[in-house]
């Protein structure tokens, strides 16, 4: 059914009086998905990408073959030393002078996953850092789940300010929306936040073998909640651009941000064993099938972490790296074939 006729069969349908608005919004945003004239889709499908919000549209990108840090790492990591020697010094009650930026540990901290649990204590816990003066004798910060949109809102700027106490309230003021509050969905629908926030979901759409999941849309209410600001006047298409995350990590104000998912490669046995699974009526051989399809899982198939950086995307057990604006484009013998413009931190966040 296409969004059109899905529109059309909402507003047919008979709705509660109380749910009167819900379904006016609802159909709105349908039709702003939908391939018709005028909506938000073909608005984003004619128009040509702006250079100026993504500039990345004109650089082609490669393949990094190695495990050496990239050199706008090495270059963070220089400028993050000099600003961590005084902090350095005062937790070992030393001058600076006798140090060496040369000698400074690498430090970092780990943010677990979890929702919004892990999002809220990482805040706090950020919080507590900076306090401490921790934070500043950090030099990466890593996160996975619920923790990385903490540090979506810290390294955006969508708080206002590259700060976790500004963070922290952040998150504490737009946490309490629900998530499918009237609010979320008015964001979606009315402009300048429907472009904003939708713009990601399309674009992934409408690119080459591209495709929706039910996680991009929950990635694009979480952005929605969490990485608009609170005042609309300061909406800035950036927020949403992980290579523009290393503004306060360029010049080694703030650590840099690591954010990790995880994937599952599964073998070619346990995929036959599924497939065995799936023609088999007698359930004891069906419990024995998962058994083993099990033990294999355990032996054969493989978990790789991904890392996602303001500067790189990799995985260092292949030990291949693209540049974080590149995300999302098809490569084809180390080169990208195309010149699409970075994939919207709305559709990783999910």
């Amino acid at each position: 059914m296409s969004w059109g006729l899905l529109s059309d069969s909402m507003t047919s349908w008979e709705w509660p009086a109380s749910l009167a608005n819900l379904q006016a919004q609802l159909s709105t945003l349908i039709l702003e998905l939908g391939r018709g004239e005028g909506s938000l889709w073909s608005q984003l499908v004619k128009e040509a990408p702006n250079p100026e919000l993504h500039p990345e549209v004109e650089w082609d990108a490669e393949v990094r073959i190695g495990d050496e840090l990239c050199f706008r790492e090495k270059a963070f990591l220089r400028e993050r030393k000099r600003k961590m020697l005084d902090s350095y010094a005062k937790i070992f009650g030393v001058p600076p002078s006798e140090l060496d930026e040369r000698d400074l540990p690498i430090v970092a901290i780990a943010a677990s996953g979890g929702g919004f649990r892990a999002m809220c204590n990482t805040a706090g816990a950020l919080r507590r850092a900076q306090s401490s003066g921790i934070l500043d004798v950090t030099t990466y910060i890593s996160a996975i789940s619920g923790s990385t949109w903490t540090l979506g809102a810290l390294y955006s700027g969508v708080a206002g300010a590259f700060d976790p106490h500004a963070a922290a309230q952040h998150i504490q003021r737009r946490a309490q929306i629900p998530q499918l509050d009237s609010r979320v969905l008015d964001m979606l629908i009315t402009p300048p936040t429907n472009k904003y926030l939708l713009a990601g979901l399309i674009q992934k759409a409408i690119a080459p073998q591209g495709s929706l999941s039910l996680v991009d849309i929950y990635g694009t209410l979480i952005s929605a909640r969490l990485f608009c600001p609170s005042d609309i006047s300061a909406l800035d298409p950036t927020h949403l651009s992980l290579s523009n995350f290393r503004r306060p990590v360029d010049d080694g104000s703030l650590p840099m941000p690591i954010f990790t998912a995880i994937s599952r490669h599964v073998s070619p046995t346990e995929q036959a064993i599924s497939s065995q699974q799936d023609m088999v009526v007698d359930q004891a051989r069906v419990d024995a099938l998962e058994r083993e399809k099990l033990a294999v899982a355990r032996t054969e198939s493989r978990w790789l972490w991904y890392e996602f950086s303001p500067y790189e995307v990799g995985c260092d057990e292949i030990g291949a790296w693209i540049p974080s604006w590149s995300f999302g484009r098809e490569f084809f013998k180390g080169k990208s074939i195309d010149r699409a413009p970075e994939v919207s931190f709305s559709i990783l966040a999910g």
